[in-house]
């Protein structure tokens, strides 16, 4: 299946910058032998705050140990974190800590290309988890950035039952579940244990399980997001991927093509 997905100000695409700094990562409290000299943003895409390593080029087997230090509250904290590497033939290159296609730390990472150059125009950025170019579109208004992308996603949605999807994107899968309330934290980390374990998804290092509720004129989400690589588990306040897959859940039942979550 291939759908369409794309972000505008009147979808709460702001963006705003929250810190831009040098960080030392300390043998002590995170890498053995090892000073890393990290320059780190923390950015909120609307939500679903991202930490990202502009001096990316960290090796890959100390990358879920920076991941984990970063995350915590006492260091700085977040929800995710990318690695901003050399690109191939674009102005930036995003690889999360999964190599998943994460939307929203894609939209971060445009927002700090466009602020090291506000005149160059559109933003052109490559991932991991998609073959393609992607160009973002940034604007400035006040404080606040409004960064807006558009691409196209293939996916495999399997109807699991009454309510319940699974919806596999590149490395990445969610399960989505329409409920008429959202459940709390404890019953949704519950269910996401019960899912994690469904037969044909444990080689995808990113799985989210996302409840959802839909009233016909907005979908409220509370999704929940697994990394194997460092086994966290979090609770997101957004979710790019997991919104695309409510979309395409919400698509199989009925003939709207756009929704406002």
């Amino acid at each position: 299946m291939e759908c369409t997905h794309s972000t505008s100000p009147e979808d709460r695409s702001r963006t705003k910058k929250v810190d831009r700094k040098q960080h030392s990562c300390f043998a002590s409290t995170c890498l053995p032998k090892l000073l890393l000299d990290l320059s780190v943003a923390k950015v909120y895409p609307g939500g679903n705050p991202t930490v990202l390593v502009e001096n990316g080029d960290v090796a890959d087997e100390y990358r879920s140990a920076v991941a984990r230090y970063l995350l915590r509250p006492d260091v700085i904290g977040g929800e995710q974190v990318g690695f901003l590497t050399a690109p191939t033939h674009t102005d930036r290159r995003l690889e999360m800590i999964a190599s998943e296609f994460c939307v929203n730390a894609l939209r971060s990472t445009a927002m700090l290309a466009y602020i090291d150059d506000p005149k160059k125009g559109p933003v052109t950025l490559e991932t991991d988890g998609y073959s393609r170019d992607l160009q973002c579109d940034v604007s400035q208004r006040g404080e606040d950035y409004h960064c807006s992308i558009r691409f196209s996603v293939r996916s495999d949605v399997s109807n699991l039952g009454k309510d319940l999807c699974l919806t596999v994107l590149d490395r990445i899968a969610h399960f989505t579940v329409r409920v008429d309330k959202l459940p709390s934290r404890e019953e949704t980390e519950i269910l996401a244990r019960h899912f994690r374990g469904y037969r044909g998804i444990s080689h995808i290092p990113a799985i989210g399980f996302v409840p959802f509720v839909y009233s016909g004129a907005e979908v409220k989400i509370a999704p929940l997001v697994y990394t194997d690589s460092i086994d966290t588990e979090v609770h997101e306040t957004a979710c790019g991927s997991g919104s695309i897959a409510v979309a395409l859940h919400l698509a199989r039942i009925e003939s709207n093509s756009t929704y406002r979550i």
